[in-house]
């Protein structure tokens, strides 16, 4: 918060984070998974090393005019891949263009796992 005390606006930082497990995994669908993502998430900056990746991006939202932050953090354990998804910004409050942002995510990796066969939970 910034001003609170002199009367400026204040702003207060939201933010929507989801987890999931997608088990039985093979050793190349981390890899998988992260051109999944490229290729339809309309993601613009990636980072990772070996057994992680970490995805940045901005959606748009038309109905508020809200630009949101995204990113997906995913790394691999034996057998099994851990997914977080986070998405913040779009102004003061606009926590609705949030919710569709991180449901957009969750979509594309229930997608992902579903052309894969593979189990995916929330956690």
């Amino acid at each position: 918060q910034r001003g609170a005390a002199s009367g400026d606006a204040v702003y207060s930082a939201i933010m929507h984070v989801r987890s999931f497990e997608i088990q039985e995994v093979a050793d190349t669908d981390l890899r998988k998974l992260h051109d999944y993502l490229l290729e339809v998430g309309g993601f613009e900056f990636r980072a990772g090393g070996s057994g992680f990746f970490v995805l940045v991006g901005e959606r748009f939202i038309a109905t508020s005019g809200a630009t949101n932050g995204q990113i997906v953090m995913a790394s691999r354990e034996a057998d099994t891949i851990n997914v977080d998804v986070v998405a913040a910004g779009g102004g003061n409050g606009d926590t609705a263009s949030q919710l569709a942002t991180s449901q957009r995510a969750t979509e594309l990796l229930r997608g992902f796992a579903e052309r894969g066969a593979l189990t995916i939970t929330d956690i």
